[in-house]
């Protein structure tokens, strides 16, 4: 079946190294050439809201622009798993909220081809992680589309999307731009579910051509946030300037928005251009830029809180973090190489003025370990 869908490209076992994964493992006979773009896509089969879900998958070379959906979603709760039948191997655990993504994701009649990091990424495997990190950035900028899942329809998120819908970002006094009391809770609602405060989601979105918000069976498009967010701020973005008189208006729909990706919302029109369509005159991104916003963001692991921004960063800054990643360094040595970093290219140290409350005195989640009084820790909200 997946000849029919893309080129297959041959296991490690098959370019004469010994695979990296057990025979009953799922990705026995698909390890990853690390001196490859290759990448695992997923296979999503066919199947009813309510049927076993199956999917497989296959390695193949991002150079060769194949066809793909990327997801971006939240893991959830890791001990709370629900089995699949992954590449034949029947029972195999997969987050409840990946399970419920995949449930409303599934065509009823047609595979649909996904990259999805926790089944396209072995977990198990300490050498294909770094690897496929490094891509994550190309992965999501040459997907087809990303679809955002902030998780199922509800009541109250069904209409907080219809209320998004209707805001005039063109008349800031518009009467759809203030909505009742329960319309104000349903969007503080959508607005905080997990997705928004998770650090990966960064470049995950920017990084998109297509990026498409979906709660259940409901899609948003970014730019109806970016209209949320240009209300709550009192900005006509048609004249490019602030409207003080719509202020009262709009008030409590201010106070119903934020969460840590309103910072990138406000500036997604320029950050995308500069990202996606760089003019010779465009200043690089760099990973020190985007690490001032990470304070509000979160991540299981301390190490995402830079690992999740090198596909927003210079190739200077990913060949400096690539050795971190290589050699699974700590938490602290990852924040203490990056501080380095960001000394040594800062062109003005305005640049650095993270908030100062996160400079580490205490251990960053590792026993006995510190970081330098000049090392900001990053993983402040980590978890």
């Amino acid at each position: 079946m997946h000849n029919s869908v893309f080129a297959i490209i041959p296991s490690r076992q098959e370019f004469g190294r010994d695979s990296g994964s057990e025979p009953s493992s799922p990705y026995y006979g698909q390890d990853i050439d690390p001196e490859q773009d290759h990448i695992r896509l997923l296979t999503l089969l066919p199947g009813t809201h309510d049927g076993p879900i199956t999917c497989t998958t296959a390695i193949v070379n991002l150079s060769s622009k194949p066809t793909y959906t990327a997801l971006s979603y939240v893991w959830g709760d890791p001990s709370d798993r629900l089995p699949i039948t992954f590449n034949g191997v029947s029972a195999f655990p997969i987050t409840r909220n990946l399970h419920t993504a995949l449930t409303h994701l599934r065509d009823p009649s047609n595979p649909q081809i996904f990259w999805i990091d926790a089944l396209c990424i072995n977990q198990d495997h300490a050498n294909e992680k770094p690897h496929q990190i490094q891509l994550m950035g190309d992965i999501y900028r040459n997907a087809s589309t990303t679809c955002i899942w902030l998780g199922p329809s509800t009541p109250t998120s069904d209409l907080a999307i219809s209320l998004i819908r209707s805001l005039d970002g063109t008349n800031l006094s518009s009467p759809s731009n203030s909505p009742s009391p329960s319309g104000l809770r349903a969007i503080a609602e959508i607005q905080s579910c997990p997705w928004w405060s998770r650090v990966w989601v960064i470049q995950e979105a920017l990084l998109s051509p297509d990026p498409i918000i979906r709660c259940g069976a409901q899609t948003l498009s970014m730019e109806s946030f970016m209209v949320l967010d240009d209300i709550r701020r009192g900005w006509h973005r048609p004249s490019q300037t602030y409207h003080h008189s719509a202020i009262n208006t709009i008030t409590n729909l201010s106070l119903a928005l934020r969460n840590p990706f309103s910072g990138i919302v406000t500036y997604w029109p320029d950050a995308r251009i500069r990202l996606l369509n760089p003019t010779p005159s465009s200043s690089p991104s760099t990973l020190a830029e985007w690490a001032y916003y990470l304070s509000d963001f979160q991540a299981t692991d301390p190490r995402d809180k830079i690992y999740g921004l090198l596909g927003l960063a210079s190739e200077a800054d990913r060949k400096i973090m690539k050795f971190a990643l290589e050699n699974n360094m700590s938490a602290s040595q990852v924040y203490t190489r990056a501080m380095m970093w960001f000394l040594m290219t800062a062109r003005n140290l305005l640049q650095l003025s993270f908030d100062t409350d996160s400079r580490a005195s205490c251990a960053v989640g590792e026993k006995g370990r510190t970081l330098p009084s000049w090392v900001i820790d990053f993983s402040e909200n980590a978890g």
